[in-house]
C-alpha cells in the first residue's frame, strides 16, 4: 500500500504537467486546427476540379491553335479576333494544374499532416518552447501559402474553363467556316 502511495502520485502529477502544458499552448493548438480545417476546404475545392476536363480542353485547344497557326494565313474577320485573343489566354493554367496537380495535393495533404502532428506534440509537450514557437509559425506559414495556391490556381482553372467554354464554338465555327472555303 506504501508503494502505490507515491506512484499514484507520480501519475497525477504527470497528469497535471500535461494539462498545463496543454493549457500553455492552448492557442497555437486551436490556430493549428483551425488552419487544417481551412486546408482542408480549400483542398477539397482544388480537388473538385476536372482533371480529363482540363485534359480534353487542352487537347482541343492545341489543336485548334495549331490548325489556325497552319492554315489560316489571311486576317481574321474582326468578330472573331476577339475571341480568338481571348481563347489564347487559357492554356497557360489549364497546363500548369494539368501537370503540377498531384504535387499540389500532395503538399496539402503533407502540410495537413505537419499540422496534425504538431498540434498533437504541443498537447503532449513532447518539443521544446523555443522550437515549439518556431515549428508553429513555419507549418502555420506554409499552410497558408499552400492554401493560397490551391485558391489561385482553382480560380485560374475557372476562368479558363468558363473562357474555354465561352469562345471554343467562335473558334471551331471560324475553322469550319474556313475549311468550306474561307471566311465571309
Amino acid at each position: 500500500m506504501k508503494l502505490r502511495l507515491p506512484i499514484f502520485a507520480c501519475v497525477l502529477s504527470l497528469g497535471f504537467a500535461s494539462c498545463n502544458n496543454e493549457a500553455k499552448y492552448l492557442s497555437q493548438i486551436g490556430s493549428l486546427d483551425s488552419i487544417r480545417v481551412e486546408l482542408d476546404k480549400q483542398l477539397a475545392v482544388f480537388q473538385s476540379i476536372d482533371t480529363g476536363k482540363i485534359a480534353r480542353y487542352v487537347k482541343t485547344y492545341e489543336t485548334n491553335v495549331n490548325w489556325i497557326r497552319e492554315n489560316i494565313k489571311d486576317t481574321l474577320p474582326v468578330e472573331y479576333l476577339s475571341a480568338l485573343k481571348n481563347y489564347r489566354n487559357i492554356n497557360e493554367p489549364l497546363i500548369f494544374v494539368r501537370e503540377n496537380y498531384r504535387d499540389m495535393v500532395s503538399d496539402a495533404q503533407l502540410s495537413r499532416e505537419q499540422l496534425q502532428k504538431l498540434a498533437s506534440d504541443l498537447k503532449s509537450a513532447s518539443i521544446e518552447e523555443e522550437r515549439a514557437f518556431e515549428f508553429y509559425t513555419v507549418e502555420k506559414n506554409e499552410a497558408k501559402k499552400i492554401m493560397d495556391a490551391l485558391a489561385e490556381n482553382q480560380q485560374l482553372v475557372k476562368q479558363s474553363v468558363d473562357t474555354f467554354d465561352k469562345y471554343n464554338s467562335e473558334i471551331e465555327k471560324l475553322i469550319t467556316l474556313h475549311k468550306n472555303g474561307g471566311t465571309k
